[in-house]
């Protein structure tokens, strides 16, 4: 596309003082397959048409320090995303780094066209806005050298200065009511083609109703320790990660409290480390390690085995769950909703 070679060459004219230039790519087949894997592994969401354009002609992991950290190579980008931390939203891709944060572009859906440029700390539960396409983000790049944004003390383009030009530059082209911040962590605060992306329905944050109190709840299980409920309360995280990817958290209401399981993927799809008030949907187990014995075998329950289990072989889970030593895992939380 005109726009994204335009920015590239006007980012190569201000940068090259700085020792920043953009390379075209030198062997252009070895590059296709690496965007073929890439649209592969984001299917259904899409490459946006200026991204797949300025992939299709210029080397991004030519373009590095000091302008931002670089760009990912292609064949890491994959690789860098799985390793995300919290894991980011679905329909971002990770670009670029730049000293603790990240920048990401949306991804096309069925329902937007995607192409938003985001930066976020990697440490942070937002996104900011940046710019509108890979050309604005390159344009920026550009203006900030042409501007001499430069940190004399560390080199490279200087983050306070670079930021505020990014926010004078959206605001320009968005209403003042426009959401220039968009939450990254909490799905139940998701745009709507954001949730689509996570396969999540319009009403999943829904909340439902509770059908046990936790003194009820407990009480049920001393007859039948393999239940289901739907419970109301404020959770707290205890424990993170660990052995089975997940976290171990304190539930408490007016008539008690007790320990859940929250895996890793079940939390994504509400909001994992979130404190507060929420409901939740738990499965329930002997509390023994037989529960995720039954949690890998059942057929009614392979939905709850592939949250943070993944299909592990029953050895591996007993010998995984007597690595969590006295942390109690046997109800295991299959949905959660923050209640406001």
């Amino acid at each position: 596309m005109i726009l994204v070679d335009e920015a590239v060459q006007r980012l190569n004219s201000a940068g090259r003082t700085y020792g920043v230039t953009m390379r075209p790519w030198s062997r252009r087949s070895k590059h296709r397959r690496q965007v073929l894997e890439i649209e592969e592994s984001i299917a259904p969401l899409r490459l946006p048409m200026e991204l797949r354009s300025f992939w299709n002609s210029w080397n991004p992991a030519s373009l590095e320090w000091p302008c931002l950290d670089g760009f990912i190579a292609l064949r890491h980008l994959l690789e860098r995303r799985d390793m995300e931390h919290p894991v980011a939203p679905a329909i971002l891709l990770p670009i670029a780094d730049w000293a603790s944060s990240r920048i990401w572009v949306e991804l096309a859906s069925a329902t937007h066209p995607g192409g938003r440029v985001f930066r976020g700390n990697v440490d942070d539960s937002h996104v900011d806005l940046w710019s509108f396409g890979i050309s604005g983000l390159v344009e920026l790049l550009a203006l900030g050298f042409e501007r001499d944004l430069i940190d004399e003390r560390e080199g490279g383009l200087h983050r306070s200065h670079l930021e505020a030009l990014a926010t004078s530059r959206v605001r320009e082209h968005v209403s003042a009511t426009s959401p220039r911040r968009i939450e990254a962590v909490d799905r139940s605060r998701f745009p709507a083609h954001w949730l689509s992306a996570e396969g999540l329905a319009p009403n999943h944050f829904d909340i439902r109703g509770a059908t046990h109190t936790i003194e009820e709840f407990k009480s049920a299980r001393e007859v039948n320790s393999n239940m289901r409920a739907t419970l109301q309360g404020f959770y707290e995280n205890t424990v993170c990660g660990g052995p089975i990817r997940g976290c171990i958290g304190t539930f408490h209401d007016d008539s008690g409290e007790m320990q859940v399981f929250v895996p890793l993927l079940s939390g994504l799809a509400g909001a994992i480390g979130q404190d507060g008030e929420v409901e939740l949907d738990v499965l329930s187990f002997t509390p023994n390690g037989t529960g995720f014995e039954e949690l890998s075998a059942r057929r009614d329950l392979q939905v709850a085995a592939s949250m943070g289990v993944d299909d592990l072989g029953n050895d591996l889970i007993l010998r995984l769950t007597e690595q969590l030593k006295d942390l109690d895992t046997s109800i295991v939380v299959t949905g959660l909703r923050p209640i406001r």
